[in-house]
């Protein structure tokens, strides 16, 4: 499953400071950690490979982090479209804070809902298309982590049985 973990999006009067929240609770990042927070959103934006684009939504994706952007109805001052921007990271065990499409896209639309901006329709149904493309990537390489965890297993059973069956030999 994958849980949002920043949300980002600039200030329409082009004056103010962007906003930039953290999901989980909403507090403003300040510096350093604000700094950082924009250095890992660009990087995944521009290291990673677009899974999704289409409608005023794209979704770019490196390991298993991804950066949403979906642009918002709402233009700058200057005209310029506005993308509200969601850094999202799929947790690879099922552990807390673990969501999925449906609540990543209710805290990105309530976080674009708080600063005064708005989806329209295919924008909406299209970020869920994102969103879901995602989660579907993300089965695939958790399918191998537990091939692999099961070869594992398999293999400590093995040798558990020859090692029992050496110490019946040596006996």
């Amino acid at each position: 499953m994958m849980h949002a973990k920043v949300f980002q999006a600039q200030a329409l009067d082009n004056r103010s400071s962007d906003y930039l929240r953290l999901a989980e609770c909403g507090a403003e990042l300040s510096s350093p950690v604000r700094e950082q927070t924009y250095s890992a959103l660009t990087s995944i934006s521009v290291r990673g490979t677009v899974l999704f684009a289409q409608d005023g939504v794209k979704l770019f994706v490196k390991g298993n982090a991804a950066v949403l952007q979906v642009v918002a109805e709402e233009r700058d001052r200057a005209g310029r479209l506005a993308p509200v921007v969601c850094w999202i990271e799929h947790n690879t065990g099922q552990g807390p804070g673990a969501t999925g499409v449906d609540a990543v896209w209710a805290s990105l639309e309530q976080f674009a809902t708080s600063i005064g901006r708005s989806f329209s329709e295919p924008k909406r149904l299209a970020a869920r298309e994102a969103l879901e493309q995602f989660e579907k990537k993300q089965p695939s390489q958790s399918f191998i982590a537990l091939a692999i965890t099961l070869l594992q297993r398999e293999w400590a059973a093995w040798l558990r049985r020859a090692l029992a069956a050496l110490k019946t030999f040596g006996k």
